[in-house]
């Protein structure tokens, strides 16, 4: 497995198991994060207090239906199962667009997020 395509599920793993120290180690200190639809998070420290937010509902199913990365760009996509601060679960599609400062194996400059609330039986549809 070439080794961008590796850190992306790395990186996508590390948010389901609150891992925030392999996060921040493999950001820039100015990395932007956008939310798409939502707000935008510029720095380090603005990124780690929305992930500490984020830890409130706990990720409990992760599955990437795909990983595509070419020069200092990547892209992952897939389900995720959360569980919310009032315990229902909810299940959301997500993608999330990644720019690198070098090739390899390259530092996080910027990161763009789509999420979309899905059924249950949308989810099984796609078979992800």
């Amino acid at each position: 497995m070439p080794q961008k395509r590796e850190f992306i599920e790395k990186f996508n793993k590390a948010f389901t198991v609150n891992d925030a120290e392999f996060i921040t180690d493999h950001m820039i200190e100015d990395v932007i994060w956008t939310l798409m639809g939502k707000e935008t998070f510029r720095g380090k420290k603005e990124v780690m207090e929305e992930f500490r937010k984020m830890k409130e509902e706990n990720i409990i199913e992760l599955k990437i239906s795909h990983i595509i990365t070419h020069e200092l760009t990547a892209s992952c996509n897939g389900i995720m199962k959360i569980i919310c601060p009032a315990g229902n679960v909810e299940t959301t599609a997500f993608c999330d667009v990644y720019k690198f400062d070098k090739f390899e194996p390259g530092k996080i400059t910027e990161i763009t997020s789509y999420y979309i609330p899905v059924t249950l039986d949308a989810s099984k549809k796609n078979q992800i």
